[in-house]
This record gives C-alpha cells, structure tokens and sequence, in this order.
C-alpha cells in the first residue's frame, strides 16, 4: 500500500508542476508558486525514488519514511499529495491573473553609472573582507563561528553582493558584451565574500545568477543541466565546507549519496517531526507559534529584542539532540511543512500551506509592475521544502527588498528614457539566521 501512496504523491506533484514545462518552453522560469510546487518534487519524491533504486537512507537521528509506522506514512504522504495543490489555490487568490513575466528591464540611462559605482563598491569591500580571512590560511570551516561572532547581524552585508547580481542578473544590461563581464565580477566578489560563511549554497549560488544572465532563454535541458551541475558541485566542495567531511573524497566515500540523504530528502524528517507533534499546539518548541515570533524579529538585534527566542529549527535541532537551542551554532533542515507542523501541531498544517500560497500570490504581483526582482520570487520557492522561513526570510527575502530598491532607484522608468550603452544588444537566477 506504501508503495502505491508514493506512486500518487508522484503524480500529483509531477501535475502541481505542469506549468513550469510551459513556461521553460517559452524560455522563462516558473512562476514563483510553481517553483514552490517543484520544490516537493526536489525534496520529497527525489530522497524517496534514490533510496528506493538502493540506497539506503542512513542519517543520524531519523529513520526512512518507508521504516515509520503505517499510520505516519499514511498521514506523511496524504499531507505531501495535497500540499502542492493547497499552496497553488492560494496563490491563485491572491497573485495576478497572468503569470507570464514581462520584458528584461534596462538600467535607467541617466543613473546606470551611479549604480556601478555603488554595485562595485559594495561588491569590493565584502569580496576584500573573505579574501583576507582566506589568506590568514586555516581551514574554511573553522572561519564561520569566528566571523558570526565578530560581526553579528552585520554579517548580513557578506551577502549584499549576491543580492545586486540578482538584481543586474534580472535585467537587459546583464546580457550585453560588457555587462557579461560585469556580471563575473560581481560573482566572483560574491563568493570571495560569502565562503567564509561556510556555507555551500553561498558559493554555488552566485554562479547559478551568473549562468541564468547568460542564457537568452532558460530551458528545461539547461535548467536540469545546472541543477546536476550545482549537486555535484555540492558534493566536491563539502570537504572544504565542513569539518566533519574533511578527511573524505567524492569517489571514495560516495558523497552524492549522502549529498541526496542529508539535503534533498525531507520525507525522514517530516516522519519525525509528525511523530512528535500533537494534533494541536506543540510539544517540542516552548510555545505555539514561538518559531514564526522569531522570524517576524529576525532582522532586529537580540539586544533590542533578548525575548525574540529561537528559530523553529534550532528549537527541533536542541530536542533531538537533547540540549538547549542557545548552545548550538547548527540545525536540522526543516522545511514549509515541517515548520509548520512544530509550531501549530499536524491538524492545521495544510491551513498554513494555503497561507503560504497567498503570501507568493501577493508577490508575485511586484514582479509583474517591477520585473527586476524576478529572480528572489522565482528562485527563492524553490526551496520552500527546504529551509524554515528565517533561512527564506535572511536569503530570498532581503534579496526581493534589495532588488526592490534598486529597481525603484535605476530601472528605467519609461519608454522614452536615454539608453546611454551603445553595445546593448536587442531583446532576444544561504546564511544561518541563527547568528541574528
């Protein structure tokens, strides 16, 4: 029976996702609420499908879905066949009757060089900052407590030059022969500012932006291409990243198995997470809803708010390993439905994944008057099944406000202003909010 549920769960989330194929054919990215829905897809229905040609799901501290209770399974995999579909239903009342992004805007004429003075300047100063922690020599992991610890919130800034290349990514500026060049420049400032955080996504990240604004138009080959491209990546790179891996190699320790395990299958610790949680309220953090206190004070100080508490990962995290929250400076992944389950208890589950849905219904409609900030909206979803809303919030959040801002301040306002760059060719995409 097991098996004929996960067959479902398949099918529904590969028919939430028939709109992503039609906007590929039609050299776009899936709209923001599609992109949530591929992101079952990733995260639950990959995990499943590796482990079920034979590898086995060994990761400490949760057992495979298909190891749980029977009445876990069942609740797991209706909650997973219905989720895609309620998170689409909210979107659709509250986005834009059309999804259809509009034209790559241009840098407004008379601003574009105010713009690359900033873009550079704020691109210089993060990129000098990593490049001087990695010349001190020492491993890459060992640079990530010690620069949460002396820069604070402020390590956000590390993450500023990505934020601009998604911006310059998103815009007709970006495909030109010297904007190209731009484009490798502010990658290469934002990994060089970014790697000492320690974390994977930081680093691959940029390089996905730099390959989305070379592509006149996206595609499904090339789109699935970057993704097998970014897993791999993921995979080599993890022995610099982390201590723990330092001693393994890519060929020998199979880590594209431990890769899929550990960062794309969620089914695992959804299972968990449900076997913890009464139907109503919480039992695991100290008081419904104290996850999503927390991420609506993530951008304040704990100074000026020492009551914010802690993420709903680092409360999850602290139980399973049996020590209190503030000690820790790592967490569990935990995603959308996850996060919600521990704050709110399995029964009203599918009610916040409606929530969701209005919430990218409701920005959806920004990129349409404001197209620049394309990138966070179509990008950022998917990874709802990955990380709980401060992760989404400190990465893809602060990036939608930034390309806000700097669409107001230099995207061209009409039709008539001056396209002063006379190469432009014609019209033809993670931090530990646990340190906040």
């Amino acid at each position: 029976m097991i098996y004929w549920l996960i067959i479902l769960m398949f099918i529904s989330h590969v028919g939430a996702t028939a709109p992503a194929w039609s906007a590929l054919r039609r050299g776009q990215l899936p709209p923001p609420v599609i992109a949530g829905t591929i992101s079952f897809l990733f995260y639950y229905d990959f995990g499943i499908a590796v482990e079920l040609l034979g590898f086995d799901y060994q990761v400490p501290f949760f057992q495979s879905i298909l190891d749980t209770t029977w009445e876990t399974q069942l609740f797991v995999l209706l909650i997973l066949i219905a989720a895609p579909w309620v998170l689409r239903v909210g979107s659709a009342l509250t986005g834009p009757s059309s999804n259809e992004l509009p034209s790559r805007p241009w840098l407004s004429g008379k601003r574009s060089t105010v713009f690359y003075a900033i873009a550079i300047a704020v691109t210089a100063l993060p990129a000098w900052y990593g490049l001087s922690h990695l010349m001190m020599g020492g491993a890459i992991w060992q640079f990530r407590s010690q620069v949460g610890l002396s820069l604070g919130p402020f390590i956000v800034m590390l993450s500023f030059p990505m934020h601009i290349l998604a911006f310059y990514a998103s815009t007709e500026d970006a495909r030109t022969p010297n904007g190209r060049l731009f484009t490798l420049f502010l990658a290469f400032g934002a990994i060089c500012g970014s790697i000492i955080c320690g974390q994977r996504t930081l680093v691959l990240f940029p390089l996905l932006l730099a390959a989305l604004s070379y592509f006149n138009r996206v595609s499904l080959l090339k789109m699935t291409s970057l993704a097998a491209v970014c897993i791999i990546a993921a995979a080599a790179i993890l022995p610099l990243i982390r201590g723990s891996y330092s001693d393994k190699t890519l060929r020998e320790d199979n880590l594209l198995v431990e890769i899929v395990h550990n960062d794309f299958s969620r089914a695992g610790v959804m299972a968990t997470v449900v076997e913890l949680s009464p139907p109503v309220g919480t039992d695991v953090l100290p008081d419904p809803m104290a996850g999503y206190f927390y991420s609506s004070l993530l951008f304040v100080p704990r100074d000026l708010a020492p009551f914010k508490g802690r993420s709903t990962a680092m409360h999850f995290t602290g139980f399973m390993v049996n020590q209190k929250p503030e000690w820790l400076n790592w967490g569990f992944g935990v995603g959308m439905i996850e996060e919600l389950i521990l704050n709110t208890g399995t029964r009203f589950c599918l009610i916040g994944v409606f929530a969701y849905g209005c919430v990218l219904g409701l920005l959806t409609r920004t990129e349409m008057s404001l197209p620049a900030v394309s990138i966070p909206l179509r990008i950022g979803p998917l990874f709802l099944c990955a990380y709980h809303l401060p992760s989404l919030l400190l990465n893809f959040g602060l990036m939608w406000f930034v390309c806000m801002v700097l669409s107001w301040a230099f995207i061209t306002s009409n039709e008539t202003d001056e396209l002063p760059i006379a190469d432009h060719e014609p019209n033809g995409n993670l931090q530990d909010p646990s340190l906040c």
